[in-house]
């Protein structure tokens, strides 16, 4: 069976312990991914189809960005050039990043809540019909929470997998975020699952519902404010 094995590259060249440090950070968040979750699993198995085409990095190549601008991210070989026709996903190993969730389900136990079917959805890991606005986050009572290292390592590589598939077409950033996070029903990877004879979308939240994290809500709730 192909193996997930995309290509590490440190920026910038420095000492060889630190290179070395980081590739094997990056080699176990794989390899307890698909220990942990089946559905990164399963991802991986499609994306290793892409092995030559994926970097993984620890910071944008591109020269105009400072240093001090680390986050997770992904960049198309449309706009860096520096790989070639590759997928660049910039993982930085310090990252502490926060993400918005909703609350158990139990919470909310209300039939008469407006938004009794986004929250079953939600939990289920369905995809909805549209981005979820900006009065609706305001209503579900959000809740910060860490984001873990191996989960946003998964959803740049949702990224990528959605690039592979042509599922995006770079225009709407905030469409393509909430269709990697939550699943939006025009713009979706599934499979069909021949053990529950269902078909399953792979979205972050189902990569989140493997560790057993709450659903995931916003790209970035807070700049919307």
């Amino acid at each position: 069976m192909a193996t997930f094995n995309p290509k590490i590259i440190h920026v910038p060249n420095i000492d060889h312990s630190t290179k070395k440090k980081y590739t094997n950070l990056i080699r176990e968040a794989i390899s307890e991914l698909y220990i942990e979750s089946r559905h990164a699993a399963i991802l991986f198995k499609i994306l290793s189809s892409y092995n030559e085409r994926i970097i993984i990095t620890n910071k944008d190549p591109s020269p105009f960005v400072s240093s001090s601008c680390i986050y997770p991210k992904v960049i198309y070989p449309e706009r860096e050039h520096t790989y070639g026709n590759c997928v660049v996903i910039v993982i930085p190993p310090n990252y502490n990043g926060h993400i918005d969730s909703v609350k158990p389900l139990e919470d909310y136990n209300n039939s008469n809540d407006v938004n009794a079917t986004l929250i079953f959805k939600l939990h289920n890991c369905i995809p909805l019909e549209k981005e979820i606005d900006y009065d609706t986050l305001i209503s579900l009572r959000i809740i910060k929470r860490s984001q873990h290292f191996k989960i946003y390592f998964a959803h740049e590589l949702l990224h990528a997998y959605h690039y592979f598939n042509n599922t995006f077409d770079g225009s709407n950033q905030e469409i393509e975020e909430s269709a990697v996070i939550y699943g939006i029903e025009n713009i979706k990877i599934s499979y069909y699952d021949n053990h529950n004879l269902k078909e399953v979308y792979i979205t972050e939240n189902i990569i989140r519902s493997d560790y057993g994290y709450y659903p995931r809500i916003s790209h970035n709730f807070e700049r919307s404010i």
